[in-house]
């Protein structure tokens, strides 16, 4: 029943997306959507010309939209045996998805790197699926690379610059 389907999150490898969608398609019929948002970024090039880009906007993660049955657990056990999605991450609530869709139709345009942002910067999310987590810089340009920590792990994330505030410089 669709109105008994719920989002979810789940890690995967890098690079792997249209395989592991291929996959879902495929192998599992109660996942109802698979989003992988994605944002466009644009660059000028010190030609001048302008040079655009699609990237993850969550990098190695992937939202599902199915029924997850506790007493039967057909869909986790299926995505649990792929060899690119690594780990269930947890569920994720219809605000995070509205943040995280419209991040997607968004267009970044910049000419040069997010100056605001320094490696090292520790940084709070404030907004999309990992909302009030906190990270240090790892990389700034266009998009800021965050390091968090998520169930006891390091990962790294992709965010655009409004999702970050910085909270101290080192």
């Amino acid at each position: 029943m669709a109105e008994d389907c719920q989002w979810y999150v789940w890690s995967i490898r890098v690079g792997k997306f249209d395989i592991i969608k291929k996959y879902i398609e495929e192998k599992i019929p109660e996942v109802k959507k698979v989003l992988y948002p994605t944002i466009t970024t644009e660059k000028c090039l010190k030609s001048g010309e302008r040079k655009k880009k699609k990237s993850p906007l969550y990098s190695g993660y992937i939202f599902l939209h199915y029924n997850h049955n506790q007493e039967n657990p057909v869909v986790w056990l299926k995505l649990s045996k792929h060899p690119f999605i690594s780990a269930y991450v947890g569920p994720c609530t219809p605000t995070d998805l509205v943040s995280v869709d419209s991040l997607q139709k968004l267009e970044v345009v910049n000419s040069g790197p997010a100056k605001h942002f320094r490696i090292g910067d520790l940084v709070r999310v404030n907004g999309g699926v990992f909302s009030g987590y906190s990270g240090k810089v790892i990389a700034a340009s266009n998009t800021i690379n965050v390091e968090l920590e998520v169930s006891n792990k390091s990962l790294r994330f992709v965010f655009s610059p409004e999702d970050l505030d910085v909270v101290s410089r080192e």
